[in-house]
């Protein structure tokens, strides 16, 4: 799913049928048209324009373009990896998760031509973020319990991936401390419940936090000033200023 704010619409991919439908949000109704898209389409980012709708196709293995202002789909879909998944936009181009293949495509948002060579990752990788300030992507691989690091000046990996831990999941990159950048990588191990902890300055584990993460009774959770993060089937709450004083604390005996 991903929220046009622009134009107040939200996209959402049904996989099944491969198709995405257009909620409008100003009266919460689905348009009655579904936009036919790739075969099991699964995830989907807005350029930084606003403009463009890209939707990945797990089934065929491509990425779908949709113009937000008809919503009409483009003609020709793009040709990634095997199972792609996760992506995100960084000026001016889309980054592409392969799972199946172990790399990251690139697009050009602006004609939509993928870049020549897809750049080589850790194993099973699975969900993949942008730190501006470093002009960084990081990428988590799920096979190979480590995060990816790449120059996205260049396209270029860093030579060396960061190790942290069993199955890291869901990755998020908040800009809550522009003086300290922290990667927070969740684990998707049931009986893990655990964060690692990435300081973007030196790309090193900085530290490893386990949290509660029981099913709330409630449906709704309110995140005030914290991170989502997508842990154990479900959303959970942290604190960035309590991670914040427990590395601090680490660091300083």
């Amino acid at each position: 799913m991903a929220i046009d704010s622009d134009d107040y619409k939200i996209y959402v991919t049904n996989h099944d049928n491969n198709t995405v439908s257009v909620i409008d949000t100003t009266y919460d109704k689905k348009e009655p048209n579904d936009i036919p898209v790739g075969k099991e389409p699964e995830f989907i980012a807005i350029d930084e324009d606003g403009d463009k709708i890209y939707v990945t196709n797990t089934g065929s293995g491509t990425v779908s373009v949709i113009n937000a202002t008809n919503d009409k789909k483009e003609e020709h879909d793009i040709f990634v990896g095997k199972t792609p998944g996760f992506l995100t936009h960084y000026a001016g181009k889309i980054y592409v998760i392969n799972t199946g293949s172990d790399t990251v495509s690139v697009i050009n948002a602006t004609n939509d031509k993928k870049e020549a060579h897809d750049i080589p990752v850790g194993d099973r990788p699975n969900s993949i973020g942008v730190d501006s300030d470093h002009n960084k992507i990081y990428v988590t691989n799920t096979g190979s319990g480590t995060v990816s690091v790449i120059n996205a000046t260049n396209d270029k990996k860093e030579a060396h991936d960061i190790p942290v831990g069993l199955f890291p999941g869901s990755l998020a990159i908040p800009h809550f401390f522009p003086f300290l950048r922290m990667i927070y990588v969740a684990h998707i191990v049931r009986s893990s419940g655990t964060v690692s902890v990435i300081d973007s300055s030196s790309d090193k584990v900085a530290a490893g936090v386990i949290f509660n993460v029981n099913p709330p009774n409630s449906g709704n959770i309110i995140c005030n000033d914290a991170i989502y993060m997508w842990m154990l089937e479900q959303i959970v709450c942290l604190n960035p200023i309590k991670i914040l004083n427990l590395i601090l604390g680490l660091r300083i005996p």
